[in-house]
């Protein structure tokens, strides 16, 4: 009798970090994928705003994650802050993708 060789390859598991399972344990291989097996939370960024202000920031990732506000209508913006800021926004337009 052959032995069968099993691997996880759910990509959208918790566990799963680049391209091999990150869990110690022994596992059990079911539909391709181990009982231990948690889904892994969609990427998001979730920014509160009340009143023009920003509470809070909320985010899934479990790496640092660089959040900027550009707000283009603080009075108490100097002119140099203002043309850094829109350098910024112009930099990001192509090099990351727009989501809202």
């Amino acid at each position: 009798m052959d032995r069968q060789e099993f691997q996880c390859d759910t990509l959208n598991c918790r566990h799963w970090e680049e391209d091999a399972c990150t869990l110690k344990a022994s596992i059990m291989i079911q539909e391709h994928c181990c009982v231990e097996f948690e889904k892994r939370p969609d990427d998001r960024i979730v920014i509160e705003v009340r009143s023009g202000l920003v509470m809070s920031v909320y985010t899934t990732l479990e790496k640092d994650v660089d959040v900027n506000i550009l707000d283009f209508d603080n009075n108490v913006t100097t002119d140099a802050e203002r043309a850094d800021m829109y350098n910024v926004l112009e930099s990001v337009k192509t090099t990351q993708q727009r989501i809202y």
